[in-house]
């Protein structure tokens, strides 16, 4: 859903926040695994930071809809 969000030129530049967002944290845990930290360790936080993406998500998802049922 949100990558078709992502064709309305009015919410490119949120999608895009979040694609980097989740880009961003891939990279980083890629990181912190390549550095020898263990994936057990580090994991309650990425999954804080998933939890966060995905709020962000609903929320523009919820929003898109909302503006999608107003009658023009």
């Amino acid at each position: 859903m949100i990558h078709l969000i992502g064709h309305d030129v009015g919410y490119r530049k949120k999608v895009s926040e979040i694609t980097e967002a989740i880009v961003d944290q891939h990279d980083e845990l890629f990181v912190d695994v390549s550095g020898g930290k263990k994936i057990e360790e580090i994991a309650p936080m990425y999954t804080e930071q998933c939890e966060a993406i995905r709020i962000n998500m609903r929320k523009l998802v919820d929003e898109y809809l909302s503006e999608c049922s107003k009658p023009n």
